[in-house]
């Protein structure tokens, strides 16, 4: 309850590689709100986003009860399907409730 917000039930991490996310963003179309452009700020910067990607799992490493963590990559460090991730953050979400 700081600055009047309330606590999260539950927080999920998605996690993906700096590198990767990178990658991804480039295949983004051209958003309105940036004028044309792919990338915001935070985005076209690759040391952020790793700076980024550190700072979250530290979090989850700090914070296991107020993080859970779904890795969205596979074991070779690709990206899983749209239905492999989904899968993944029920089973997290289904432990939950249990």
């Amino acid at each position: 309850n700081i600055l009047g917000i309330p606590k999260p039930n539950l927080n999920i991490l998605l996690y993906v590689s700096a590198k990767i996310a990178y990658k991804l963003i480039a295949k983004k179309n051209k958003r309105k709100y940036l004028r044309g452009k792919k990338r915001d700020i935070h985005e076209k910067d690759i040391n952020y986003l790793k700076f980024t990607e550190k700072i979250y799992l530290q979090l989850y490493r700090l914070f296991p009860k107020e993080f859970l963590l779904v890795n969205c990559l596979d074991k070779n460090g690709r990206l899983l399907s749209k239905k492999e991730i989904s899968k993944k953050i029920w089973e997290v979400v289904e432990r939950k409730l249990i």
